[in-house]
């Protein structure tokens, strides 16, 4: 179990613990939220010597979107993710990007596709 521990105005106030098996859905959590990203599929986490890790995040992107902004912009999201940092007590060596598919959010025309890497 990881902790959060709270000060108000040099006080303690308060502890807040994670579960490590809460990185998935913290990461997830992030990677929805970026534009481009239909939804994320799931995250597999890679030791990658002593103390770091390689993190897989799989994911739906949207049609219409660069696979390469969506790459970066998933990369910025967890590293940017206050989450990841209190449930993994380890370096992130690299985080790879892998697209499982491609799926329109609602309301969304179908016919567009997602453009390669040019």
């Amino acid at each position: 179990m990881e902790s959060i521990v709270h000060f108000e105005n040099e006080k303690y106030a308060g502890r807040t613990n994670f579960s490590k098996d809460l990185l998935p859905s913290a990461i997830a959590i992030a990677v929805s939220n970026v534009e481009g990203v239909t939804r994320a599929k799931g995250l597999i986490v890679k030791k990658a010597g002593y103390q770091a890790v390689v993190l897989e995040v799989n994911l739906v992107a949207t049609p219409g979107y660069s696979a390469a902004d969506i790459s970066y912009r998933v990369q910025e999201a967890v590293l940017g993710s206050a989450q990841y940092r209190v449930l993994l007590d380890k370096k992130i060596k690299r985080i790879d990007v892998k697209f499982c598919g491609v799926e329109p959010k609602k309301g969304q025309a179908i016919s567009e596709e997602i453009n390669g890497d040019n």
